[in-house]
């Protein structure tokens, strides 16, 4: 296939795209390699959010603490599998200030279990912060933020 010129905000999107496929198609080792070093990723509520209280569920400050996130996923954590899926939607650069573009998404988990079983996990929208380092978009803050206040499982992987 020839390759095909993108916009910046059609490889932004694209970013988004990658983020929500790595953590779907369970290649959760590629997913820290979409921020940059000194990143920060938040889930808060989306009453915490509408208040101004910076009161997250997760909160991880760095690449590392997404590296950790990951191999406590993998290594440590007892927990009975489901399958994700992510419906994303309204993909919008809202904003651009010194090389920092604001992004805004809508987005939906449904889970499934091993038995075929699947139900809505989340709901809510993506406030992200991206930079373009050496012509690559990178997260350099995802905050994710839950419509749904009452998550009925663990948060186990990336939302």
């Amino acid at each position: 296939m020839a390759a095909v010129e993108l916009t910046l905000t059609e490889r932004i999107t694209n970013l988004l795209y990658d983020y929500v496929e790595a953590i779907d198609d369970g290649r959760l080792e590629a997913w820290p390699e979409l921020f940059v070093d000194d990143c920060v990723y938040k889930i808060v509520s989306r009453e915490n959010s509408d208040r101004g209280r910076d009161l997250p569920l997760v909160y991880c400050d760095g690449i590392g603490m997404l590296r950790d996130r990951i191999n406590v996923f993998r290594n440590a954590l007892i927990y009975s599998y489901r399958f994700d899926r992510h419906l994303l939607s309204n993909v919008r650069v809202v904003d651009q200030a010194n090389g920092v573009y604001r992004v805004r998404a809508h987005f939906s988990v449904f889970k499934t279990d091993p038995e075929g079983q699947t139900e809505v996990f989340c709901a809510g929208r993506y406030d992200d912060r991206v930079v373009i380092p050496n012509g690559t978009p990178r997260f350099k803050e995802k905050i994710v933020i839950l419509d749904t206040f009452n998550v009925p499982n663990m948060i186990q992987t990336p939302l």
